[in-house]
């Protein structure tokens, strides 16, 4: 170690834009390439292409993320 003293390096956060984050998810989605390869080759963590895939999901209205309805039944909320 040459200097015990020095801070570590702090690292900005990345942004991407809506384009970048659009062709990472069409590798996924349309054509079939798996979240944890395409992250590995684009330098993103899993986590962060996962999310990116998941939003595009519920934005389709095709999620695949399990859990319940926030509302029972059919989700659909009563007529008053």
């Amino acid at each position: 170690m040459v200097n015990g003293n020095r801070q570590k390096e702090v690292q900005k956060r990345r942004q991407f834009s809506d384009e970048y984050k659009a062709g990472a998810v069409q590798l996924v989605l349309v054509e079939g390439k798996s979240v944890s390869g395409t992250a590995k080759d684009l330098g993103l963590a899993g986590s962060v292409l996962s999310r990116w895939v998941e939003q595009a999901r519920a934005n389709r209205g095709t999620s695949q993320r399990k859990g319940r309805c926030a509302t029972p039944g059919d989700g659909q909320f009563p007529e008053r």
